[in-house]
């Protein structure tokens, strides 16, 4: 007898010139065709084979689907459909991105629309639940950030056939406005990390300092400090290709680069005379594993409350020293795609010849560090002017 597949797959072009491949089955007879969101047949088959092993290729009315059954694989790694397509088509999906995203649907989406059914969420529902967010006092990004993940579900749905549209397109839109990331002016910070700084403002914090001075002259990011290992600080840069997250450890960076950044050789010293002989591996340790991202931030935020910055009013947090860095080398005429290199904003047609920077350029970069700081025979940390 022949073998009958338990599906069959069919590429179709929509109006948009978008290519979805479809799959069929027969129920009781009756041929159903289904989206799988997929553009090319290999992440077409395993997502059918996923749904199949789950017993869920013939998906249930739409009548019948309540918003926490949809939900019950979503976000999940290695379960969730959407996720799986996304890697299969490239895209990194970190372990953090995802459990952020999961305790956001078990918070908030499924209390708020767990027991109605999917077909039954509407625009008005969605906006009285953004006014509800916004009446408990969440912060305007963090309800964008809300209405972002349940916007993603919902259009998924209508790609899949479960929906006839995607109910958040015609959400009328909330003030979303995103406040400004505050940063020190130049002067700010030339005092709050110069070595009378150090000892009025840091309270012998060595390791809270000097994570704020190697953030604001290279414009690391904070899990990149934390992260930052010994065999890292090579002579004249540090290598930046991972980075430290709470609860998952040591990973790669956040956009999957990696950097080259320009660094003193006084510096990379004051590194080591100053921190070496805490850890054999990390660089802000007191033992085998770093000290968390709370530690550091902590000692910026009592330094700033000690030098009278009201961080709160001017936005002002750790991620600022990114700002300021990048603030900085603009105003050295640095060129935008050398500053994205430092920072780590790279797009995905920027490829590594960025990465190699004049001698002019390189002089530009190691000047605004030495702007900020020198290192003298006793190394510590002095300003060049005044």
């Amino acid at each position: 007898m022949r073998y009958k597949a338990p599906y069959t797959l069919k590429k179709k072009t929509l109006p948009s010139g978008t290519v979805v491949i479809y799959y069929r089955v027969y129920v009781d007879g009756v041929r159903k065709e289904y989206s799988t969101g997929c553009s090319t047949k290999s992440q077409a088959h395993f997502y059918c084979d996923s749904l199949l092993k789950k017993g869920e290729l013939v998906p249930k009315s739409r009548d019948d689907l309540s918003f926490a059954e949809y939900a019950k694989p979503w976000f999940i790694p290695g379960t969730c459909s959407y996720l799986k397509a996304r890697e299969l088509g490239g895209a990194k999906i970190g372990l953090s991105h995802a459990n952020g995203q999961r305790a956001i649907l078990q918070r908030h989406l499924v209390p708020a629309f767990g027991t109605m059914k999917l077909h039954s969420i509407g625009p008005k529902a969605i906006e009285e639940w953004l006014y509800s967010l916004r009446e408990k006092g969440l912060k305007p990004i963090t309800v964008k950030h809300f209405f972002s993940t349940i916007r993603l579900m919902l259009g998924e749905a209508f790609r899949h056939g479960l929906l006839s549209e995607n109910p958040a397109d015609k959400v009328r839109h909330l003030d979303q406005t995103v406040r400004e990331k505050g940063i020190l002016t130049q002067r700010e910070a030339v005092d709050l990390l110069s070595p009378e700084g150090y000892e009025k403002y840091w309270d012998g914090n060595i390791l809270g300092y000097l994570a704020s001075l190697l953030a604001a002259s290279t414009g690391m990011r904070l899990g990149e400090i934390v992260g930052l290992r010994w065999d890292r600080l090579k002579d004249g840069y540090v290598l930046v290709d991972s980075s430290w997250e709470r609860g998952i450890g040591l990973k790669g960076t956040k956009t999957g680069d990696v950097r080259k950044i320009p660094i003193s050789s006084q510096f990379k010293e004051q590194l080591e005379n100053s921190l070496g002989g805490l850890s054999k591996e990390y660089v802000f340790s007191l033992g085998e594993k770093p000290v968390t991202d709370k530690v550091l931030t902590d000692a910026f935020r009592k330094a700033l409350d000690t030098f009278g910055i009201d961080r709160a009013g001017r936005n002002i947090s750790f991620h600022s020293w990114r700002h300021f860095m990048n603030t900085m080398m603009r105003e050295k005429g640095i060129s935008d795609s050398k500053i994205r290199f430092l920072t780590g904003h790279r797009t995905e047609k920027m490829q590594d010849h960025y990465s190699h920077f004049s001698e002019k350029e390189l002089g530009e970069v190691l000047g605004f560090q030495k702007s900020l700081v020198i290192i003298d025979q006793n190394l510590y940390v002095k300003e060049e002017t005044r």
